[in-house]
């Protein structure tokens, strides 16, 4: 095994639920599941073959969503569940060619989102037991028809369905920003209290989770197309109903080409009475569906259809020029520390950088959070008089991973003269990322090596 080889997975595409990694593999028609070391876990059989490679596996918080090829053209897209030690196919969306339509895919994202519950009061304080119109920490994303899956909180990935610990709903209509009116009155009794889920007022004793238990809701898939609907060689970016398949709308353009790497990323504000609120009040819009383009990260806002930023990965090799394909993505954490987790057949590290190719897939880490991800310096002049007078202004410009400046970050400065030539020896970085000092000439001809760096890397 090579040095940074971690869960070692035959077929291109994983997922995980932050504690586990999953990849579905067709020879031997299992979802693995692995720790971070490569070690397995468990293996679940899948009730229903698996005709080809699975390009994409994701996993919505409840159920799987798998992407892989058509025998004879075109794509299936099967939605998974565990149930009962087997992998149980739940519906299957097959995409034929023709009509206009070719299909061609190495990636897709499961538009979902993950929501609590709220301060419900069914005559007990704080449960759900008997409501038809129930609290949830957000509703701005719900229309009526939406399935809500309420999870009893801890609950593990395998016990996430047709188990107490889950109820499914179906929403009539949204009364307000935290209110939904569902088409039934739930029953669901996770506890065995005769009291159903609870919110944030709800009290528990002994070993039982703290609340407030979750709510899960997957909206779209998001499929991205080599071909445009008559317009093959064209990409596209399909928008289609999670909940029976059909397309909804189609987004040409060269941008959506050759795409291997793709997940939905939506920031919440995880503290508070609810926490899992989605955020639209920090940095913009806050639902993405994120894709790899070459050595680049973006966020696709699927509002706008726009790319509002772009995150730069450390996907390139050694040449400084060829990049290590991307062959699936997924999402873990919450905030601050959210990570991207990128599934490839090798690596560059070391020093000097060196490539490092795998036998099989494994993980490479990016946290979303900015980090310090260059620091350049400047020096005016460049040449000095050898008379311990002359001096060089230095400028160090600090950008984060987004290529933005970095403001209030303390650059290190030293000089390998041996006489710490440069002052001061610590500046402060302003608004536009640039930190200053001096250089001041020695008095013996010399080539002299002046070093910015910063101490830690994380960006408040």
């Amino acid at each position: 095994m090579s040095d940074r080889e971690n869960i070692r997975v035959a077929d291109p595409n994983f997922t995980t639920d932050g504690d586990y990694f999953y990849s579905l593999h067709e020879s031997s028609q299992t979802l693995q599941v692995k720790s971070d070391d490569g070690t397995t876990a468990f293996n679940y059989p899948c009730d229903t073959a698996i005709t080809n490679t699975v390009n994409s596996l994701e996993r919505d918080g409840v159920y799987f969503w798998s992407l892989e090829d058509k025998t004879g053209g075109g794509l299936i897209i099967r939605k998974w569940a565990i149930d009962s030690f087997l992998l149980k196919q739940q519906t299957a969306y097959t995409l034929t060619d023709g009509g206009g339509h070719t299909y061609s895919s190495s990636d897709m994202a499961i538009e979902h989102y993950e929501l609590s519950v709220g301060d419900n009061n069914n005559g007990s304080g704080g449960y759900t037991y008997g409501l038809s119109e129930v609290k949830i920490s957000d509703t701005s994303m719900l229309s009526p028809g939406d399935v809500l899956t309420f999870v009893k909180r801890r609950t593990l990935t395998q016990n996430r369905y047709s188990s107490s610990y889950i109820e499914t709903a179906v929403v009539d209509s949204v009364a307000s920003s935290t209110n939904v009116v569902l088409t039934g009155a739930m029953s669901g009794d996770p506890y065995s209290d005769g009291k159903g889920f609870r919110g944030p007022s709800a009290t528990f004793s002994g070993d039982d989770p703290a609340p407030p238990d979750l709510v899960y809701v997957t909206k779209y898939i998001w499929l991205i197309n080599d071909n445009a609907p008559n317009n093959p060689g064209t990409g596209a970016l399909y928008k289609i109903s999670a909940s029976n398949g059909s397309n909804i709308v189609q987004y040409s353009g060269t941008q959506y080409n050759s795409i291997k790497g793709a997940s939905f990323y939506t920031k919440y504000s995880t503290s508070g009475t609810h926490p899992y609120k989605y955020n639209t009040t920090i940095d913009s819009d806050q639902q993405y569906l994120l894709f790899v383009k070459g050595s680049s990260l973006l966020f696709y806002n699927v509002d706008s259809l726009n790319v509002d930023k772009s995150l730069a990965l450390d996907n390139v090799k050694s040449d400084l020029v060829s990049v290590w394909d991307v062959h699936d993505i997924a999402i873990a954490g919450y905030e601050p520390y959210v990570s991207l987790y990128r599934l490839q057949l090798g690596t560059t590290y070391g020093s000097p950088e060196s490539d490092e190719n795998w036998s099989v897939y494994s993980y490479e880490k990016t946290l979303l959070a900015r980090v310090v991800h260059s620091i350049s310096v400047v020096a005016s002049p460049t040449i000095l008089p050898a008379d311990g007078s002359s001096s060089s202004d230095l400028t160090a410009v600090v950008r984060d991973q987004y290529n933005n400046p970095v403001a209030s970050k303390t650059v290190n400065w030293s000089d390998d003269s041996g006489e710490s030539r440069v002052s001061p020896s610590s500046s402060l970085t302003d608004a536009f990322g640039r930190a200053s000092a001096t250089y001041t000439a020695g008095s013996t001809e010399d080539d002299v090596k002046i070093t910015a760096a910063v101490a830690n890397g994380l960006v408040s």
